[in-house]
């Protein structure tokens, strides 16, 4: 959530240095545009947008899902690391597949995708902007025993 915090931050310092540049312009000829401002707006922020959609998209999507898994780990016995069987996973991601935590553990808090771990390490897509696809699944009942890790 910080991370999208400074985002949000970052692209309104963007959209208003360029939207006060733009007035600037204007001034210096002379000239007030509204609609020429709102459309400078639009096209700054659509494209601001559509480059940071695929880091906020994926984070935003896990927070609401790790929200909803604290609700539910108390009564989980495990959890384990999923890459949805997805062939572009990184290879620090590749290296949790399948192994098992116990929820609320730091462990398990560490592991907890989108990957950003001393630990573990970087999910190398959350590195280069492409958000990471991972997954923690909770079990419940019996524990079930998927990696020696």
């Amino acid at each position: 959530m910080l991370r999208s915090r400074g985002l949000a931050r970052e692209l309104v310092a963007k959209v208003e240095a360029a939207l006060l540049g733009r007035i600037a312009q204007q001034a210096a000829r002379g000239t007030f545009d509204a609609a020429d401002l709102l459309a400078f707006i639009g096209s700054l922020s659509t494209r601001e947008l559509r480059q940071r959609v695929k880091i906020l998209t994926p984070e935003a999507i896990g927070l609401g899902r790790r929200a909803e898994q604290r609700t539910q780990a108390t009564g989980a016995s495990s959890a384990f690391y999923s890459t949805m069987l997805d062939v572009n996973v990184c290879p620090v991601c590749r290296a949790l597949q399948a192994r098992t935590f116990v929820p609320g553990s730091p462990e398990f808090e560490d592991a907890y995708p989108p990957l950003r771990s001393q630990r573990f390490g970087t999910c190398s897509g959350e590195e280069h902007g492409n958000g990471c696809r991972c997954d923690m699944v909770l079990t419940f009942g019996e524990q079930v025993s998927r990696s020696p890790g």
